[in-house]
């Protein structure tokens, strides 16, 4: 027993130490992030906030300004809080003056009088040793939409802009376009702190000064000449989202001051364009996909149409389509734009833009599009893609099986070779039930009929037209029995019968297909040969149901075809229909439409103005008609000026009132030296300088060694005269270095010795100075100064010093 109480013990004394440990470790992870009960930012819990607000307790305060956020990201409004929290910016405990920074942030611009009680303290805080609260405390001060207060904004960013913490110049950057917005006069002031800001060399602040740049002075390009190349390397560096602007700021630069690259591969391309290049290839890797697509449009409309160039951005647009739906759905526009210019850069990676089931129906349309794009580049892809066009047609969204039926009506108008296999194809779906894909496939066949002149395709599609109801496809259908009447050929026993069909339940149909029935109704009458003797009395009863219909159109249309048949004697004058007409079969039997009055028992008052012919009416009808052009392709809504790869109107699909289409390239590049700084010249290797050389006014220095001589362009140092070489290793540099001290102790030695003879040496190089130039130079320092003369050419050709000693005092 004494043994199973011992294990009892042990296991008891080890279970109490897990949960101690489990405790203290887990303890830290809950204590500094909220609790859940502290995000509860409920109703019966908010007036609670104010007795928590003016507490002397920390607790009590970080507690309520929790909650307050918590409410603030579910987006409740709770300004009416503002002035319990302005009072607790002046706290001393952080955690509360990030929080109530937060909330200022947020409410600066509606509560801006509230705001202004705390300027000072703002201003105060600006010199905190902490750079979050210098940066939080910038933002609230330039959120304050009081113009009285702009100046001192101003103020504000030019202290911050010159501030140790690249964080804080980041705040000051995004800070100037506030402050801009706030005072326009302010430009001036800020266009001086934003051209400072620019030779920041910080990849967190560098984001924001390009943004602040395309706010404040987006046109002033030319401020970018001696920091181009340096941003041009930056880019990798910079923060996501920065990147983005900075590259199209580049880019805008490269199009407006750099010379237009080669055409070909044989040209010469601008160094510095190939430099932007080869900064922005690494980004097409990122994964943000807002960085490859800013890459992309840089690659796209700054790089040489080379294939080379062309390709990189190709494979990278591709793998963000395995993204989520709302990003594949904005590639596959950007993809679109180089679909119209460049579809054999696509060929390769058709497989790629097969429509799958989770694709946004923008996202299968574009697909649609881009793989008609294709296969019109490459005809023999055009089998697998009407595969793919037959499954799409039974997809559940109308839209897909529209764009997927008009996709098989392009092909056949863009290869030749399957325009067969497509009319029988969209003849097939004119024979199911469904009705989206019967009346696109009326209206594609219509197309096909007018352009590639398949007429034996009209008697099949009348044959279907009891059957179809989409206004749209019911008008194509009357339409095109009316233009392609033949009397020789069948429709001279179908188009009657189609007229018929129209006219009984003419009061009914939609106006589009009363419109193409008075067409229909007057090519009958004037057509050659023998008209059939129902034709005349549907005529006039369509006619005269035209002249009363609602629709404006309808009556316009009925009056003018029924003047132009009645003037010519084709049908009787004025035919008006009785109540409740209706044509019936006997008469349509026995040649006559019941219930219509051929006479309404007024005299005919003769005609009026020109009469015209039956050969003239004949020729109004059906003469002059043009044939359409090809479906089109890509939405006619959005032009070409607002097509940029990347841009707001392009993923949405319309228009938004302004162009990101770059400017064209200028006829000669800005000179490249404008771009040329200090910092981006070669810098010279230096050899190491002893320090008896170093002590420029040392006369009592010991015996000189030469200085190594230099040589501009070379990565290896040349070997200096005597015994200060390159060493080969780190034994030699040592042993070097002692030797060397052990000299500037020697000479520290005799300095000692010869204290007494220090004053008539100074006199006697004093004399040797008055003695002209012709009088040799005893003194140590004149030395070390003649043979660095000899050794640098290139300076003393510059100052122009070589025949002159150097004086020295």
């Amino acid at each position: 027993m004494s043994a199973l109480d011992t294990l009892q013990k042990n296991a008891t004394r080890l279970t109490a130490r897990i949960q101690e440990t489990l405790s203290e470790s887990t303890r830290g992870t809950f204590s500094n992030g909220p609790s859940l009960d502290t995000l509860d930012a409920s109703d019966d819990k908010l007036p609670q906030l104010r007795k928590q607000l003016d507490s002397r307790a920390d607790g009590d305060k970080l507690d309520a300004m929790r909650r307050l956020i918590a409410a603030v990201s579910k987006g409740r409004n709770v300004s009416a809080f503002f002035p319990d929290v302005v009072k607790n910016v002046v706290s001393q405990n952080l955690e509360i003056r990030k929080l109530v920074y937060i909330f200022l942030i947020r409410y600066a611009e509606s509560e801006p009088d509230l705001a202004l009680l705390s300027v000072n303290t703002f201003q105060k805080d600006l010199a905190d040793p902490n750079p979050l609260i210098r940066a939080m405390a910038l933002r609230v001060l330039s959120s304050i939409r009081v113009p009285m207060i702009a100046s001192i904004v101003a103020l504000a960013i030019k202290k911050a802009a010159a501030d140790t913490s690249p964080y804080v110049r980041k705040a000051a950057a995004l800070a100037i376009p506030k402050c801009f917005s706030l005072d326009a006069s302010q430009q001036s002031a800020l266009l001086a702190i934003l051209t400072q800001m620019l030779a920041d060399r910080s990849p967190l602040a560098v984001g924001s000064v390009a943004t602040a740049f395309n706010a404040l002075c987006p046109d002033r390009l030319d401020l970018l000449h001696p920091h181009f190349r340096r941003l041009a390397r930056l880019v990798v560096d910079v923060d996501e989202w920065g990147q983005i602007v900075l590259l199209d700021l580049l880019s805008r630069y490269a199009r407006t001051m750099l010379a237009r690259p080669p055409p070909d591969e044989s040209g010469a391309m601008d160094p510095d364009l190939q430099l932007l290049l080869t900064s922005a290839e690494p980004l097409l890797a990122s994964r943000n996909p807002a960085v490859v697509l800013a890459a992309s449009r840089t690659f796209y409309y700054i790089a040489p149409p080379f294939t080379v160039y062309l390709t990189k951005p190709i494979t990278p647009l591709i793998r963000l389509l395995h993204m989520s739906p709302e990003v594949a759905a904005v590639v596959c526009a950007d993809l679109g734009v180089i679909a119209r210019e460049h579809p054999q850069l696509l060929t390769a990676h058709i497989h790629r833009f097969f429509i799958r089931s989770d694709d946004l129906p923008a996202a299968a349309l574009e697909k649609l599009r881009i793989l008609s794009a294709i296969v019109d580049a490459a005809p023999e892809h055009s089998p697998a893609f009407l595969r793919e066009l037959e499954h799409y047609t039974r997809s559940p969204d109308e839209r897909i099986v529209r764009g997927a039926v008009q996709a098989v009506g392009r092909v056949a108008s863009m290869v030749p070779e399957c325009t067969m296999q497509c009319v029988a194809l969209l003849l097939r779906f004119i024979q199911d039930a469904y009705t989206p894909l019967v009346s696109s496939a009326i209206l594609a066949l219509k197309t096909l009929v007018q352009t590639q002149k398949a007429k034996d395709v009209v008697p099949r599609l009348a044959e279907r037209l009891p059957d179809i109801r989409d206004p749209r496809a019911r008008a194509c259908v009357v339409w095109l029995v009316g233009q392609y009447d033949d009397p020789s050929s069948s429709s001279r026993d179908f188009a009657p019968d189609v007229l018929r069909l129209v006219a009984r339940g003419y009061a009914t149909e939609a106006p589009q297909t009363k419109l193409a029935a008075l067409t229909l109704a007057a090519k009958l009458i004037v057509r050659d040969g023998e008209v059939h003797p129902a034709i005349p009395p549907l005529a006039a009863y369509v006619f005269a149901l035209a002249r009363c219909d609602t629709d404006v159109d309808v009556r316009d249309r009925g009056r003018m075809l029924g003047a132009l048949v009645e003037r010519a004697g084709l049908i009787p004058s004025s035919a008006k229909p009785k109540q409740n007409a209706a044509v019936d079969e006997d008469a349509w039997r026995s040649g006559g439409a019941a219930g219509t009055d051929t006479q309404d028992g007024q005299e005919d008052e003769g005609p009026i103005g020109v009469v015209l012919r039956v050969e003239q009416v004949r020729v109004i009808l059906r003469s002059g008609k043009s044939v359409p052009g090809e479906l089109p392709l890509w939405p006619e809504d959005l032009s070409s000026d607002n097509a940029v790869l990347g841009s707001l109107a392009l993923a949405l699909g319309r228009s938004m009132g302004s162009s990101r289409r770059y400017p064209e390239w200028p006829d000669e590049g800005t000179d490249g030296a404008l771009r040329d700084v200090p910092e981006e010249r070669p810098v010279t290797p230096l050899g190491f300088i002893p320090s008896a050389a170093r002590g420029f006014g040392n006369t009592n220095a010991g015996p000189s060694s030469p200085l190594p001589q230099i040589q501009t362009g070379t990565s290896t140092p040349v070997e200096s005269q005597g015994r200060q070489g390159p060493w080969r290793n780190l034994d030699d540099f040592y042993a070097d270095a002692n030797d060397a001290s052990e000299e500037e102790e020697d000479e520290e030695e005799e300095e000692e010795e010869s204290g007494e003879g220090e004053e008539d040496g100074e006199s006697t190089e004093e004399d040797d100075v008055d003695a002209g130039p012709g009088a040799p130079l005893v003194s140590r320092t004149s030395a070390v100064e003649d043979s660095s003369e000899g050794e640098y050419e290139e300076e003393s050709e510059d100052s122009g010093e070589d025949d002159h000693p150097r004086h020295h005092r």
